[in-house]
């Protein structure tokens, strides 16, 4: 799921294009797109085909998100500034983490295991 964080300083907004491209650049298209929103509609049950008419008419093509020419090394640092986006990545135990989330998907009480 994605926020801009509008208003606040540390968000990404009016640059929110530009920095998922930056976040997004060398991702695979199929997971570009679950990044941005499959995950969310899949873990909350949205039906998209039920959107589609509405994405068709309003939402961002994958090529305005993904790609297209550099952004430029001062907006970077502009953003890096506003909210340590150079910062190092986050790195977690899978083996650890993901049946966690699993059960969070499915509903199931994490303490009823």
């Amino acid at each position: 799921m994605f926020g801009t964080d509008y208003p606040h300083a540390e968000g990404t907004w009016p640059n929110t294009r530009d920095w998922i491209r930056i976040a997004l650049d060398g991702v695979p298209e199929p997971e570009a797109r679950k990044l941005l929103g499959e995950n969310a509609a899949r873990m909350y049950g949205i039906d998209l085909q039920s959107l589609t008419a509405h994405v068709e008419r309003v939402g961002p093509e994958y090529s305005d998100l993904c790609g297209g020419p550099p952004v430029s090394s001062a907006l970077i640092t502009n953003l890096h500034w506003r909210s340590g986006f150079l910062g190092h990545p986050v790195h977690y135990e899978s083996d650890a983490l993901d049946p966690l989330i699993e059960a969070d998907e499915s509903g199931i009480a994490l303490g009823a295991r």
